[in-house]
């Protein structure tokens, strides 16, 4: 991934630039999250977490599997996040599930998510 990257937006959210996700040094905040390809910035995963240091991030993740698979190797994964410190989980889960919702990424949980898929 071009260490140039900008910053990523998505409707009217800020994302960081993504990092690999293998050099990547979580902060502790509340977060909505992206899994892109490396290669070429395909979007694979949107998440949410309290705390992205608290979660076995990220070779323990329930989804790895399927980023490693749609990414084609770990070394092809990286992670963009917005912080939201002072969010709620609904609120996180809202944001979430909307991302979801309109980008269909190739790892998403339909059942995880809220309202219609």
């Amino acid at each position: 991934m071009d260490s140039e990257s900008e910053e990523i937006r998505l409707d009217g959210i800020s994302f960081s630039k993504p990092f690999p996700i293998d050099e990547w040094d979580p902060p502790r905040k509340a977060a909505l999250y992206l899994i892109l390809r490396s290669d070429d910035g395909r979007i694979i995963y949107v998440g949410e977490s309290g705390n992205l240091e608290d979660r076995d991030f990220w070779r323990g993740h329930p989804k790895y599997n399927c980023w490693v698979r749609v990414a084609g190797a770990e070394k092809n994964l990286a992670i963009a996040f917005h912080p939201m410190m002072d969010s709620t989980p609904i609120q996180r889960k809202e944001m979430e599930s909307g991302l979801v919702r309109k980008l269909q990424p190739l790892c998403a949980d339909p059942s995880s998510v809220l309202g219609p898929f």
